[in-house]
């Protein structure tokens, strides 16, 4: 498990911050649905995950149906013991807190931050085949699994594509989609490479 996504960590890379905004177009209950299909998927019973999250089984039937949604421990806890990767529904739960990752990042971490969201998004929709969502957008059978396998990362058309499939909306992902345009431009620059190559002093800058 990685360390940022470890109870009580910050999630993506990068900071948070609360916010308002596109990402809001993720429907409220697109967390609630994620878990619903692992709870499915791992056949763990209600009760036995209400008891391993602390909760009454009226709280965990409330957030199965997107009523609610819990703190991110919870919210941890109930993905690990449905069998799920907390990097895949933590982006569906940041979108419901009203959060935005704003630090630089580097291309790794903005592709891997887009993959997971795309991913999470898969998940909440209930993921279906990749024939099913190539039908439904377009996007070749093949391009879909290399992207949310993370062999490839998508254009922006590719990234819109398979996010209105999820019935997310492409602004729902525009954001992370630009973070790693914006990650890539910066790394491939002139100046950076520049940087890269600058001797180290041992003496800090004033």
């Amino acid at each position: 498990m990685d360390d940022d996504l470890a109870v009580g960590g910050a999630g993506f890379a990068g900071g948070v911050v609360r916010r308002g905004g596109n990402e809001a177009l993720v429907r409220a209950q697109a967390f609630g649905e994620a878990l619903s299909v692992l709870r499915y998927r791992s056949g763990v019973d209600e009760l036995v995950a209400a008891r391993q999250a602390d909760l009454a089984p009226t709280e965990l039937r409330r957030i199965l149906a997107g009523d609610c949604v819990p703190g991110w421990p919870v919210a941890h806890m109930l993905t690990t013991v449905f069998g799920g990767q907390p990097q895949e529904t933590r982006f569906l739960w940041e979108v419901s807190q009203g959060m935005k990752q704003t630090a630089r990042l580097s291309p790794a971490d903005a592709g891997r931050n887009l993959r997971y969201a795309l991913r999470g998004l898969h998940l909440a929709a209930g993921c279906p085949s990749s024939q099913e969502i190539s039908d439904a957008t377009g996007v070749s059978a093949d391009v879909v699994v290399g992207v949310l396998s993370g062999c490839g990362l998508p254009n922006w058309s590719t990234a819109a594509a398979l996010a209105a499939g999820f019935s997310a909306g492409p602004e729902a992902i525009r954001g992370l989609w630009e973070d790693l345009d914006y990650a890539r431009m910066i790394s491939q620059s002139p100046r950076a490479a520049d940087e890269a190559c600058l001797p180290d002093t041992g003496k800090e800058k004033r």
